[in-house]
């Protein structure tokens, strides 16, 4: 039967990223006065549990759950060599880690099983390469398949990127790439329709570049990828 539950995951707190798998519901949320943390709710204790400090000036990235590990990119404009981090939180353990070195980068990274995926932007406009890593070992694995830009998902091997091309740059972010990392085959993607909607983004400027781009997702056989930044109308392109 269908059935639907409501859970208050904290008074007076907005909500800025969510991510849920499983059992478990990850969150970035702030105060009115941006003063934000993360978060965990699990819904078969009921428990809320805080895992970051208090920020009152920081930039939220990514954010996923794989493995009852919660990993996520943050940029801490307080430290005096401010970088973007991927971290590490281990729900069994309660440690936290920091499983990449500092990027001047917003980390565009997505994340499937006990492997992360994330493009590499060291120099000059959109990215060189992206790294899988084992966030079990550290062992990283290089590729460069075309015209790399953020990732928006990872599901076993494969990975969808938007476009970042250095030659024909496409602003509305509307030219994508289906990677294959066993094959290395990278199906492009592209949605021509022109009602992307850059005007009236529904986004805080701290989640960061992410909220600026379309939304995309590897299904079953099925990629989904939003219209525009806002999410409200859905493309399906089938694998088959």
């Amino acid at each position: 039967t269908d059935k639907t539950d409501e859970i208050n995951l904290q008074e007076n707190l907005q909500i800025l990223r969510l991510a849920f798998k499983d059992n478990i519901i990850a969150y970035f949320a702030s105060t009115q006065d941006m003063i934000g943390s993360l978060y965990y709710y699990d819904l078969n204790t009921g428990n809320n549990v805080k895992i970051l400090s208090d920020y009152d000036d920081f930039v939220v990235g990514h954010l996923f759950v794989e493995n009852n590990k919660i990993i996520y990119v943050l940029f801490d404009t307080k430290s005096s060599n401010p970088k973007f981090y991927i971290y590490l939180y281990d729900i069994n353990t309660k440690d936290t880690k920091s499983i990449t070195e500092g990027s001047n980068y917003d980390y565009g990274f997505a994340a499937s099983g006990n492997k992360i995926a994330y493009s590499s932007a060291p120099f000059g406009v959109c990215y060189d390469k992206i790294i899988i890593q084992n966030i079990d070992n550290g062992e990283k694995i290089e590729t460069t398949p075309p015209d790399i830009g953020p990732i928006l998902d990872m599901k076993d091997n494969k990975i969808l990127y938007s476009d970042c091309s250095k030659t024909n740059f496409d602003g509305n972010w509307k030219h994508y790439h289906l990677y294959d990392t066993i094959t290395g085959e990278a199906t492009p993607l592209f949605y021509g329709g022109e009602n992307n909607k850059e005007d009236n983004v529904n986004s805080a400027n701290v989640v960061g570049l992410y909220s600026w781009l379309n939304k995309g997702v590897i299904g079953d056989d099925v990629v989904f990828i939003s219209e525009n930044v806002n999410a409200d109308t859905i493309i399906a392109y089938d694998q088959n």
